[in-house]
């Protein structure tokens, strides 16, 4: 995604000698091991200079005070919104390296633009056969920075691959003027950036602790899917050893919360108790678990699928060696919603007709505590109960082809350990 302002038109029609070039990005490097300040180096449109800077907090990061007021909106039906600062490299650490590369010449598309050297034929050949280079700015910045770092022995040697820096910034300023012609931001320029971004702003800490409970899953399936019930069984490990794993032993609750806040009513400050958030504000969280669980089998995870008769939380299809294209059907209710018996006895059967497959899984998300403290709803039933009476509808299908399975996940409010007495 780029978002530039100003005029390209002027960039692009500026003689090359009068236009100089900035690019910003933070460096994948710890500020213990490197030395601060401006390098020389040289590159084949001419000299640039790497300057290495530490940034203490968000006011002097460039990237960030960039970014901040954007606005990303997945066009994409059920993928996550993720907040945009979760797409800098940094995510809002502190303190961080930034580096800031300066072109003496225009730095322009697929030209890297010096008077005395214009664009070659083999240039040209080149980009015949690979196409225009995407980002010809990050690379240039890349290259540049990678050459300081081998030429002054900093970062212990080690240079910057493509795929540590996903955002930057890039100006182009009219050397005579001093004044920026255009700036352009730079986000998710790599092929996992908005996945890793999503990963780290749903599950935070327990990404760390994800990789145990995935080899797991692995060590029970080693092969991938070959029919609906295998994918359906896959599905449901997912489920247990991710999931409810995360949830109910690591007590993964705060996704699924929303936290005490204070407001004002009538002139006096009220406090609102922390509530459950609805369903399609937890969805999000748990696409990305079951994408992480699932998407090394080679199982798509589509969220709010479009089935005809509405909308089905989660669909997960995959094709068989066969070539056969399998898939089984998941819905997520809330325990206090009103309609849960019509969810697991009419919404998902019809959703698993609309498909067409036979499996499915029906998921409750708990948020009642034993003693009503935190979250009293529902009032008529207890967690047990819940799951019993889940149990035995699942059990009775009104079509016999139907195979459905429950799970009731206990998302409640506890006493942390160090409170048990």
């Amino acid at each position: 995604m780029h978002f530039t302002q100003g005029s390209q038109d002027a960039v692009a029609k500026a003689p090359p000698e009068e236009i100089r070039s900035y690019v910003w990005f933070i460096a994948p490097i710890n500020t213990d091991v490197i030395k601060f300040g401006s390098y020389e180096v040289d590159s084949d449109a001419g000299p640039v200079t790497v300057r290495f800077y530490q940034v203490q907090n968000e006011r002097d990061d460039v990237i960030y005070q960039d970014t901040k007021q954007l606005v990303l909106v997945a066009d994409e039906k059920g993928k996550p919104f993720v907040p945009t600062r979760y797409f800098t490299d940094n995510k809002g650490h502190y303190p961080c390296t930034a580096v800031e590369v300066r072109f003496s010449y225009k730095l322009f598309r697929d030209l890297l633009q010096r008077p005395d050297k214009p664009f070659s034929d083999a240039d040209r050949e080149r980009m015949e056969l690979l196409g225009p280079e995407p980002m010809p700015e990050k690379i240039a910045a890349l290259v540049a920075t990678n050459r300081a770092i081998k030429k002054y022995g900093e970062n212990k040697g080690r240079t910057i691959s493509a795929s540590e820096v996903t955002a930057l910034v890039t100006v182009h300023e009219h050397k005579a003027a001093q004044q920026p012609l255009t700036k352009t931001i730079s986000l998710v320029t790599t092929e996992n950036a908005f996945k890793d971004a999503a990963t780290e702003y749903y599950l935070g800490s327990a990404k760390d602790t994800l990789t145990l409970a995935l080899a797991s899953l692995r060590k029970a399936h080693p092969q991938p899917p070959t029919n609906e019930a295998e994918l359906h069984a896959l599905v449901l490990s997912s489920i247990d050893q991710v999931l409810v794993h995360h949830i109910e032993t690591r007590r993964l609750i705060d996704p699924f919360w929303d936290g005490s806040r204070k407001i004002k009513v009538n002139g006096q400050e009220v406090e609102v108790p922390q509530s459950p958030k609805g369903e399609t504000e937890i969805q999000p969280t748990l696409h990305v678990f079951l994408q992480m669980a699932l998407e090394p089998f080679g199982i798509h995870v589509i969220r709010e699928s479009d089935e005809g008769s509405g909308s089905l939380d989660f669909r997960f299809s995959t094709t068989t060696p066969a070539s056969e294209l399998v898939s089984a059907a998941a819905e997520f209710k809330l325990a206090q919603h009103k309609e849960v018996k019509a969810g697991i006895s009419r919404q998902l059967p019809r959703y698993m007709d609309s498909i067409p497959c036979t499996h499915g899984i029906f998921v409750l998300m708990w948020f009642k505590d034993e003693k009503g403290k935190y979250f009293a709803e529902p009032k008529a039933h207890d967690l047990a109960t819940t799951r019993s009476f889940l149990d035995n509808l699942a059990s009775k299908p009104e079509n016999k082809n139907h195979v459905i399975a429950v799970r009731v996940i206990d998302c409640s409010i506890r006493p942390s350990a160090s409170e048990l007495r």
